[in-house]
């Protein structure tokens, strides 16, 4: 019995022509033969059917196919042969992890691989960070290798100052000779072979050895002492009054004007952190007192009176000569 054809039994046995019981016994046995050479479907699900190597039979693969849910294609193209792994295996499984030996890839994304081994890679890695390099190449001269241990050698102070193009360069204990140029902000201890010439302080103006001079003022410990910006006339005083005279606000002079009647006036001063202490001096009108009554960060209020502290008018003319420091 086979899949595909069952006898279901024999005519009675009768003796005539061709048609007989014998003869259609025969047919049905010759039937049943050739539906023997098929290979049967029960037990082969997946499987496909193959002529023998002697070409004498069909028989049922050992390969085992796997009908996709809805469709596929396999294409091979001609003169290619598909050799699947050495023992048991996957060949391949697509969108999985691969292992690949003895191939050449053609331009592909390699996205991140976990590791590599470049030995015999070539071109230029134009998109690469370079980490940690191994050199074959022994370095002589100034600095010696082998393989990546490097030794510094001894380089003469020329060599040095040749070899370091941005400056930084320390010197421990050793002869400067005469540098062209240098900024010794940060330098400490006591210069004593230095012969003072001429530096420039905090606020813009330069020291020398016998003179100092500023363009904006002076400060202790952040603290403005004297602006080199005088003094002006802020109110009260004579008819035109003026200042005669300056040296910042550390000295200068204050014409009160004409008209011999005013006794007060005002001046305007840069801007100190607190005010500001001032001295005046009116020595040329006997019996009578100048001073500042009042102040604030940029003003000064000035008073003239007797020496009993009555208020009195400056003469016509009068030049008041101010001794100035802010706090």
């Amino acid at each position: 019995m086979v899949d595909f054809y069952t006898a279901s039994g024999a005519p009675a046995y009768r003796s005539g022509p061709s048609g007989t019981s014998a003869a259609m016994r025969a047919e049905f046995t010759a039937i049943q033969a050739a539906m023997a050479k098929l290979a049967g479907y029960t037990g082969n699900g997946g499987k496909t059917v193959r002529i023998n190597d002697a070409g004498t039979a069909y028989g049922v693969s050992k390969l085992t196919i796997t009908e996709p849910a809805t469709s596929a294609t396999l294409t091979i193209p001609d003169g290619v042969t598909f050799t699947g792994p050495p023992a048991s295996g996957t060949a391949a499984t697509l969108a999985g992890a691969e292992t690949l030996s003895n191939k050449t890839f053609t331009a592909p994304a390699l996205g991140t691989p976990a590791s590599g081994v470049l030995t015999n890679c070539t071109g230029t890695a134009a998109g690469l960070t370079a980490g940690n390099v191994t050199t074959n190449a022994n370095l002589t001269g100034h600095i010696t290798s082998v393989g990546n241990a490097a030794v510094l050698g001894s380089f003469t102070k020329a060599q040095l100052d040749a070899a370091v193009s941005d400056g930084n360069v320390i010197y421990d204990g050793g002869a400067l000779g005469t540098p062209s140029s240098g900024v010794a902000t940060n330098l400490t201890g006591t210069a004593t072979g230095l012969t003072a010439g001429t530096a420039t302080n905090q606020s813009g103006g330069t020291v020398n050895a016998t003179t100092i001079t500023a363009s904006t003022g002076y400060s202790l410990t952040g603290v403005l002492l004297g602006s080199a910006t005088p003094p002006t006339i802020l109110g009260g005083f004579g008819t035109s009054p003026s200042m005669e005279f300056s040296n910042g606000t550390f000295t200068f002079g204050i014409n009160v004007g004409t008209g011999g009647s005013a006794s007060t006036g005002s001046i305007t001063m840069p801007a100190a952190p607190n005010g500001w202490v001032m001295y005046v001096k009116n020595d040329y009108n006997y019996g009578q007192i100048t001073a500042a009554t009042t102040s604030s960060t940029s003003q000064i209020n000035l008073a003239n009176t007797t020496t009993a502290g009555a208020p009195t008018a400056w003469p016509s003319g009068t030049v008041l000569h101010c001794l100035c420091f802010a706090y």
